[in-house]
Protein backbone atom coordinates (compact mmCIF):
# COMPACT_ATOMS: atom_id res chain seq x y z
CA UNK A 1 0.00 0.00 0.00
CA UNK A 2 0.78 3.49 -0.67
CA UNK A 3 1.64 6.61 1.96
CA UNK A 4 0.36 9.85 0.75
CA UNK A 5 4.09 10.92 0.30
CA UNK A 6 4.98 8.30 -2.00
CA UNK A 7 2.30 8.76 -3.88
CA UNK A 8 2.86 12.78 -4.09
CA UNK A 9 6.85 11.59 -5.07
CA UNK A 10 5.78 9.60 -7.82
CA UNK A 11 2.90 12.68 -9.44
CA UNK A 12 6.05 15.24 -9.17
CA UNK A 13 8.38 13.02 -10.72
CA UNK A 14 6.35 11.84 -13.47
CA UNK A 15 4.70 15.34 -13.69
CA UNK A 16 9.24 16.31 -14.26
CA UNK A 17 9.39 13.87 -17.07
CA UNK A 18 6.30 14.68 -18.81
CA UNK A 19 7.41 17.97 -18.90
CA UNK A 20 10.94 17.56 -19.55
CA UNK A 21 10.40 15.21 -22.51
CA UNK A 22 7.65 17.38 -23.47
CA UNK A 23 9.99 20.07 -25.42
CA UNK A 24 13.08 18.97 -27.69
CA UNK A 25 15.62 21.81 -28.21
CA UNK A 26 17.74 21.10 -31.09
CA UNK A 27 20.42 23.40 -32.62
CA UNK A 28 20.16 22.88 -36.32
CA UNK A 29 22.81 25.58 -37.71
CA UNK A 30 25.72 27.51 -35.97
CA UNK A 31 25.97 27.81 -32.21
CA UNK A 32 22.91 28.28 -29.96
CA UNK A 33 24.89 28.40 -26.58
CA UNK A 34 26.65 31.63 -26.79
CA UNK A 35 26.65 32.45 -30.69
CA UNK A 36 24.54 32.79 -33.50
CA UNK A 37 22.45 29.61 -34.58
CA UNK A 38 18.79 28.68 -35.35
CA UNK A 39 17.13 25.94 -32.86
CA UNK A 40 14.43 23.78 -33.77
CA UNK A 41 11.67 23.41 -30.79
CA UNK A 42 9.57 20.66 -30.99
CA UNK A 43 6.51 20.40 -28.49
CA UNK A 44 4.00 17.78 -28.98
CA UNK A 45 2.85 18.96 -32.58
CA UNK A 46 4.01 22.15 -32.21
CA UNK A 47 7.00 23.39 -33.74
CA UNK A 48 9.45 26.87 -33.57
CA UNK A 49 12.36 28.13 -34.71
CA UNK A 50 14.25 31.31 -33.09
CA UNK A 51 16.99 32.60 -35.27
CA UNK A 52 19.48 35.07 -33.73
CA UNK A 53 22.41 35.02 -31.31
CA UNK A 54 21.90 32.90 -28.01
CA UNK A 55 23.37 33.62 -24.61
CA UNK A 56 25.04 31.16 -22.42
CA UNK A 57 21.80 29.78 -21.20
CA UNK A 58 20.62 29.42 -25.11
CA UNK A 59 18.08 31.84 -25.32
CA UNK A 60 18.02 34.66 -27.90
CA UNK A 61 20.31 37.95 -27.32
CA UNK A 62 20.00 41.23 -29.72
CA UNK A 63 18.63 40.85 -32.88
CA UNK A 64 16.02 37.94 -33.30
CA UNK A 65 13.97 36.25 -35.47
CA UNK A 66 10.99 33.68 -33.76
CA UNK A 67 8.77 31.73 -37.01
CA UNK A 68 6.24 29.63 -35.91
CA UNK A 69 5.16 27.24 -39.31
CA UNK A 70 1.54 26.92 -40.44
CA UNK A 71 -0.38 23.93 -38.83
CA UNK A 72 0.39 20.88 -40.38
CA UNK A 73 3.09 22.06 -42.94
CA UNK A 74 6.52 22.04 -42.54
CA UNK A 75 9.49 24.76 -42.80
CA UNK A 76 11.93 23.42 -44.94
CA UNK A 77 15.06 23.70 -42.62
CA UNK A 78 17.65 23.75 -45.38
CA UNK A 79 15.90 26.96 -47.11
CA UNK A 80 15.60 28.32 -43.99
CA UNK A 81 19.41 28.23 -43.37
CA UNK A 82 19.90 29.22 -46.80
CA UNK A 83 17.41 32.51 -45.97
CA UNK A 84 19.31 33.48 -42.61
CA UNK A 85 22.51 33.23 -44.78
CA UNK A 86 22.11 36.60 -45.53
CA UNK A 87 21.79 38.96 -42.62
CA UNK A 88 18.25 39.92 -43.08
CA UNK A 89 15.48 37.59 -44.99
CA UNK A 90 13.09 39.08 -46.87
CA UNK A 91 9.79 38.42 -45.51
CA UNK A 92 8.39 37.04 -48.55
CA UNK A 93 11.01 34.50 -48.57
CA UNK A 94 9.98 33.68 -44.93
CA UNK A 95 6.45 33.20 -45.85
CA UNK A 96 6.97 31.16 -48.60
CA UNK A 97 8.99 28.24 -46.11
CA UNK A 98 5.48 28.10 -44.58
CA UNK A 99 5.38 30.51 -41.68
CA UNK A 100 2.41 31.83 -40.58
CA UNK A 101 3.71 34.08 -37.41
CA UNK A 102 7.03 35.81 -37.35
CA UNK A 103 8.05 38.00 -35.05
CA UNK A 104 11.38 40.03 -35.04
CA UNK A 105 13.07 42.82 -32.99
CA UNK A 106 15.80 43.40 -30.15
CA UNK A 107 15.28 39.81 -27.47
CA UNK A 108 16.28 40.00 -24.03
CA UNK A 109 16.93 36.64 -22.30
CA UNK A 110 14.75 35.32 -24.72
CA UNK A 111 11.93 37.26 -24.83
CA UNK A 112 11.13 40.30 -27.61
CA UNK A 113 11.50 43.79 -25.96
CA UNK A 114 11.14 47.14 -27.47
CA UNK A 115 10.51 47.81 -31.36
CA UNK A 116 9.82 44.93 -33.11
CA UNK A 117 7.44 43.04 -36.29
CA UNK A 118 5.25 40.66 -35.69
CA UNK A 119 3.89 39.15 -38.91
CA UNK A 120 0.80 37.29 -39.18
CA UNK A 121 -0.41 35.04 -42.59
CA UNK A 122 -2.81 32.63 -42.86
CA UNK A 123 -5.06 34.64 -40.67
CA UNK A 124 -7.95 32.34 -41.21
CA UNK A 125 -5.83 29.50 -38.71
CA UNK A 126 -4.17 31.90 -36.46
CA UNK A 127 -6.79 34.79 -35.55
CA UNK A 128 -5.25 37.97 -34.89
CA UNK A 129 -7.49 38.63 -32.06
CA UNK A 130 -5.16 35.51 -30.31
CA UNK A 131 -2.08 37.52 -30.87
CA UNK A 132 -3.77 41.07 -30.06
CA UNK A 133 -6.26 41.17 -27.89
CA UNK A 134 -6.28 44.84 -27.74
CA UNK A 135 -7.42 45.07 -31.38
CA UNK A 136 -10.71 43.81 -31.51
CA UNK A 137 -11.71 46.94 -32.93
CA UNK A 138 -10.34 45.61 -36.30
CA UNK A 139 -13.78 44.16 -38.47
CA UNK A 140 -14.01 40.49 -38.56
CA UNK A 141 -14.52 41.19 -42.59
CA UNK A 142 -11.01 41.74 -42.79
CA UNK A 143 -9.51 38.99 -40.95
CA UNK A 144 -9.19 35.66 -43.50
CA UNK A 145 -12.14 36.61 -45.43
CA UNK A 146 -10.84 39.26 -47.69
CA UNK A 147 -8.13 37.50 -49.44
CA UNK A 148 -5.56 38.90 -47.25
CA UNK A 149 -1.51 37.75 -47.77
CA UNK A 150 -0.06 38.64 -44.54
CA UNK A 151 -1.24 41.43 -41.70
CA UNK A 152 1.83 43.00 -40.06
CA UNK A 153 2.39 45.00 -37.06
CA UNK A 154 4.85 47.66 -35.80
CA UNK A 155 5.43 48.66 -32.59
CA UNK A 156 6.64 48.09 -28.76
CA UNK A 157 6.79 44.56 -27.21
CA UNK A 158 6.98 43.56 -23.39
CA UNK A 159 7.22 40.02 -22.56
CA UNK A 160 7.29 38.87 -26.22
CA UNK A 161 3.73 40.56 -26.29
CA UNK A 162 2.87 43.15 -28.67
CA UNK A 163 1.74 47.04 -27.15
CA UNK A 164 -1.49 48.65 -27.82
CA UNK A 165 0.09 51.39 -29.54
CA UNK A 166 1.58 50.48 -33.29
CA UNK A 167 1.10 50.31 -36.43
CA UNK A 168 -0.84 47.47 -38.38
CA UNK A 169 -0.67 47.00 -42.40
CA UNK A 170 -2.61 44.91 -44.55
CA UNK A 171 -0.95 42.92 -47.61
CA UNK A 172 -2.79 41.88 -50.20
CA UNK A 173 -1.64 39.37 -53.14
CA UNK A 174 -0.86 42.62 -55.40
CA UNK A 175 -1.88 45.59 -53.07
CA UNK A 176 -1.42 46.87 -49.19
Amino acid sequence: MLNLTTCLSLVFTSTLIVNTAAKAQICIQGDCKKGFGIQKISSGYSIEYLVGNFNKKGKLEGDGYWLKPIYGLAINESELISAFSQENPATEKLLNLNAAVIETGNYSNGMLNGPGVMILSQLDKFPAINYFPAINWIPERWLGKNNIRYMKYEGLFSQSKPGEAGKITFYYPNDT
